[in-house]
């Protein structure tokens, strides 16, 4: 895994395996991939979601946020595989690992 594809690695894990979930992790990825987020209308929902601890999230809400994520992360993007990378694991976002990044410059 080359630098870049472990910093991913590493702010993937920093948003998944944290107490709560933080859009300025998902800002930060998006940077780190060259897309922007807030152009997904996923956005604004995850935005309201920043700081709420992920054991207090209604079972709905925990089941949809990788998949938002992905989405907000998709806006333009050049077909990279973060969407694997973060919902290989299925429902269990805490163990969504850095074995699928395969970035390309």
């Amino acid at each position: 895994m080359n630098f870049e594809q472990a910093c991913i690695a590493q702010a993937v894990d920093e948003l998944f395996k944290k107490k709560h979930f933080s859009i300025c992790t998902v800002d930060a990825i998006g940077k780190m991939l060259g897309v922007n987020p807030e152009q997904s209308p996923k956005y604004k929902f995850l935005s309201g979601l920043h700081c709420v601890d992920y054991a207090d999230m209604r079972p709905d809400v925990l089941a949809g946020i990788q998949q938002a994520v992905v989405e907000c992360l998709r806006p333009n993007f050049n077909g990279n595989v973060v969407s694997a990378l973060l919902v290989a694991e299925g429902s269990d976002f805490a163990a969504a690992e850095d074995r699928f990044l395969d970035i390309k410059h």
